[in-house]
């Protein structure tokens, strides 16, 4: 089974990606393939196998006899003659398994025998702070985020661990995938530009460009350009949106872009990307709209030109900045 791409769309490929450890062109080949009919049935069944005999396994931690035994008592249990899986199947899949265990195991011992690397960890506080990676990936971290890595970063991995918010571009390698560790779940890339949220058990991803896997605990989905994806800890499934705002990420770029935007709107994404806050001398003015695009255009400059825009008047005290003046009806 192949796709355009070329990539060979085996067993061995679909326990990859149920495990999170397809890259983003394997996740995207994958789902080609299942908009060809009956293989969606094939995957689901696969993936029940997978889902209802190795639940709460770490596969890259047991030993091969171990997954061995649990998997085929269980795909037995779940999977009689009569289900329509075949038992040939049955032993492909219980195989594929095996394969991709071996090469966890495998990678595991060889890589507990190297000398343990010592980490870089840089955080930020009230400011925002452009961090430049050993392979020449780039992000900017937000306001009160954390990201650490191995001080041979680049040389065999790319795994960072990561909490905040951050906004990523990722230096194309698919020999070692770029991979981001969160509380909730794991981001996997190759080369891409995107934004990340990571709370406590929150995940918010949006691709700028190129093409991102998401993987939480219990399910991997393939991100694209202009598309969105959120999920939570505990949560069995991740959200799809394919709508991204690119002033989420205005704290990075500088670049701004409202349409018929609420002012409330305008002066939240003005406060996340500057170290300034906005006051309202009147309620009226929460009504007006704005439609508005700044480039590399400073807080001070943006705040003038609304002012200018809308007819109100700006005056600034230290960090803060006062909006005053008649503001908009509520039809506007």
């Amino acid at each position: 089974m192949k796709n355009k791409n070329h990539i060979t769309i085996s067993d061995e490929l679909i326990v990859k990606y149920l495990a999170g450890d397809a890259g983003p062109e394997e996740a995207e080949a994958l789902h080609d393939w299942l908009s060809i009919p009956g293989n969606e049935i094939y995957f689901r069944e696969f993936q029940n196998t997978w889902d209802t005999t190795l639940p709460a396994e770490k596969p890259s931690m047991m030993t091969t006899e171990a997954a061995w035994e649990i998997f085929s008592r269980g795909a037995v249990k779940q999977n009689p003659p009569s289900s329509g899986f075949s038992r040939t199947s049955l032993f492909k899949i219980a195989a594929s398994i095996l394969i991709v265990l071996t090469c966890g195991i495998a990678g595991y011992l060889f890589f507990s025998d190297q000398p343990s690397d010592v980490l870089v960890v840089v955080t930020t506080n009230e400011h925002a702070k452009t961090v430049h990676l050993p392979d020449s990936s780039v992000v900017v971290l937000h306001r009160r985020t954390s990201i650490s890595y191995p001080e041979n970063f680049g040389k065999q991995i790319r795994e960072v661990t990561f909490s905040g918010e951050g906004y990523f571009r990722v230096q194309g390698n698919p020999d070692i995938p770029f991979v981001i560790h969160t509380s909730a779940a794991d981001v996997r890339v190759v080369g891409t530009v995107f934004n990340v949220f990571a709370g406590n058990d929150r995940l918010d991803v949006s691709v700028e460009e190129g093409k991102v896997v998401l993987v939480s605990k219990t399910d991997s989905t393939l991100l694209q350009t202009g598309q969105a994806g959120s999920t939570r800890l505990g949560d069995p499934g991740i959200d799809v949106s394919d709508f991204i705002d690119i002033n989420n990420w205005g704290y990075a770029t500088n670049k701004f872009s409202f349409n018929d935007a609420p002012l409330t709107e305008v002066i939240r994404q003005f406060e996340k990307a500057f170290p300034y806050r906005i006051e309202i001398q009147n309620k009226d003015i929460k009504n007006c709209k704005l439609t508005a695009t700044f480039d590399q255009v400073s807080a001070r400059e943006i705040l003038n030109l609304i002012g200018e825009t809308l007819d109100l008047t700006v005056q600034e005290n230290d960090s803060t900045f006062r909006i005053e003046g008649k503001g908009c009806p509520w039809d506007q």
